[in-house]
């Protein structure tokens, strides 16, 4: 079926070009679906120059809703930034559990490695 599909492929869209051109509003539409996509949203790149990357999670938190007060940066932006320290405060939460891990069994068990 692929086959099939692939030798009627230039037929077919030879066949669309033609109808979009004839003024055939569907065919348009179609063609220019694939030739022209319709553009996705990009979010635009914030800069806080103010933001402290050295301090603590809790601190960044901080200079940002003081960032968002203050009318720097909108408040959603820094909701999602929030957000964003929190889900990383969780990642660093992880890797000290596993390095603590690692440590304790490393004291009973030796290196295994």
């Amino acid at each position: 079926m692929r086959a099939k599909l692939h030798e009627a492929a230039p037929a077919v869209i030879t066949k669309l070009i033609e109808l979009a051109k004839a003024g055939d509003l569907q065919a348009l539409r179609l063609f220019l679906d694939r030739v022209l996509p319709a553009l996705k949203p990009q979010a635009a790149t914030i800069e806080l120059p103010g933001l402290d990357r050295g301090a603590g999670l809790t601190d960044q938190g901080q200079q940002i809703l003081a960032a968002a007060v203050n009318g720097e940066l909108p408040p959603d932006v820094a909701s999602e930034l929030i957000t964003a320290l929190g889900r990383l405060g969780t990642l660093k939460q992880a890797d000290e559990l596993e390095q603590r891990l690692r440590a304790l069994e490393a004291d009973r068990y030796g290196d295994l490695a």
